[in-house]
C-alpha cells in the first residue's frame, strides 16, 4: 500500500476549499493574515516539490502564482486574494499546454505512474484527455477572471463574492 502524503493531501484539501476559507478569513481576520496563510502553504508545497520528481512546471507555475499575487497585494490585498483561484487555472494551462508542444503530455506522465509500458493507444487518448483539461482550464480561466475583474473604475474596491 501506497505511503499518503501529508503535504500534498492537505494541499488538495485546502485548495478545494480555498474560495470559502479564503471568504471566511477576508471577512474575520483581514487579507493580509489569508495571504500569509497562502503564502505558508504555497512554500510548504514548492519546497519538497521542488527536490522531489513533480513535474517542474507545476512547481515553477505555483511559483509563479505566488510572484503575482504577492505583487497585486501591494496594491490590493482583497483582490490578490481573490485572484489567486483564476491564476492558478492559468498556471495549470500553460503546464498542460507546454507537454502538448513538448511530450510526453501531462496525462501520460501521470498514467505512467501507474502503468510504465503505456501502449500507442493509451500516449494518443492521453493526449487527447490533456487537450481536454486545458480546454476546462481555458474555459475556468474567462469565468473566473471574469468573476473577479473589478467593473471598469473601481480597481481595487472590489468585495469577495
Amino acid at each position: 500500500m501506497r505511503k499518503v502524503d501529508v503535504s500534498s493531501a492537505l494541499f488538495a484539501v485546502v485548495s478545494i476549499l480555498y474560495p470559502l476559507l479564503a471568504m471566511i478569513g477576508v471577512r474575520t481576520v483581514g487579507p493580509q493574515w489569508v495571504l500569509i496563510g497562502l503564502f505558508v502553504l504555497i512554500a510548504l508545497r514548492a519546497a519538497p516539490a521542488l527536490r522531489a520528481k513533480v513535474p517542474g512546471g507545476l512547481t515553477w507555475g505555483l511559483i509563479g502564482v505566488a510572484a503575482i499575487v504577492a505583487l497585486v497585494s501591494l496594491h490590493d490585498k482583497t483582490l490578490s486574494v481573490r485572484l489567486y483561484p483564476p491564476l492558478m487555472s492559468a498556471a495549470m494551462l500553460l503546464t498542460f499546454a507546454q507537454t502538448l508542444i513538448n511530450p510526453p503530455s501531462m496525462i501520460e506522465r501521470f498514467a505512467r505512474i501507474v502503468d510504465p509500458h503505456l501502449d500507442e493507444r493509451g500516449v494518443r487518448y492521453a493526449r487527447n484527455v490533456t487537450w481536454v483539461w486545458c480546454a476546462f482550464f481555458v474555459a475556468n480561466c474567462a469565468i473566473e477572471f471574469g468573476r473577479r475583474s473589478p467593473p471598469a473604475g473601481t480597481f481595487g474596491r472590489c468585495i469577495m463574492a
